[in-house]
């Protein structure tokens, strides 16, 4: 019985309803990283070098981040396409430093691509 008493304080605890509340999660794609893997995606749709394949997978994934971009902030999808066209500036500034732009633009679609499995 005394043990019984002693776990009277814990469980009046996880009763109460502080323990009800549960802090949101972090998302696992953040806001930023899906409105550029957006404007990733939706630039190799405008490539001239990609199959047709190659360009529909594009475009779906880039609807895929701009969708869940929307989910994330609430915006609406004019507000997400800005946010693309402001995430383009670094995104095209890193790719031109690279000795070889459109690897580095590939490598970041592949980085895109991984990080769409996460959600």
């Amino acid at each position: 019985m005394a043990m019984i008493r002693s776990f009277l304080p814990l469980a009046a605890l996880l009763a109460s309803p502080l323990a009800a509340q549960e802090t949101p999660a972090a998302p696992l794609v953040s806001y930023d990283d899906a409105v550029g893997c957006a404007f990733i995606a939706m630039g190799f749709v405008m490539r001239d070098d990609l199959s047709p394949e190659k360009k529909k997978a594009a475009g779906a994934l880039g609807t895929r981040y701009m969708e869940y971009a929307k989910s994330l902030s609430g915006k609406s999808t004019e507000e997400v396409v800005d946010d693309m066209s402001a995430a383009a500036k670094p995104i095209l500034a890193e790719a031109k430093q690279d000795a070889r732009p459109a690897k580095r633009f590939d490598a970041r679609y592949a980085d895109c691509e991984s990080k769409a499995k996460l959600f």
